[in-house]
């Protein structure tokens, strides 16, 4: 099953958050702010679902936008 990682803001490693979710719950995932203890840098990270991402980047749903000037 996929871990789910956030950035340190500090070292910008990616790090782990100790859950591991199946790529289609993770925009279920509740608004709620959680907390990780980091490994990169030894500090306490604050962060949503918006902040997280999987670690196996071929799950991830990519959305690209096109603008087209007139």
């Amino acid at each position: 099953m996929p871990a789910l990682m956030v950035t340190c803001p500090t070292t910008a490693a990616i790090i782990p958050t100790g859950i591991e979710i199946e790529a289609e719950d993770l925009r279920v995932l509740p608004r709620v702010t959680a907390v990780v203890h980091c490994p990169a840098c030894g500090e306490k990270h604050f962060w949503t679902r918006d902040d997280a991402m999987l670690d196996r980047p071929e799950l991830h749903t990519r959305f690209v936008c096109v603008s087209q000037a007139a």
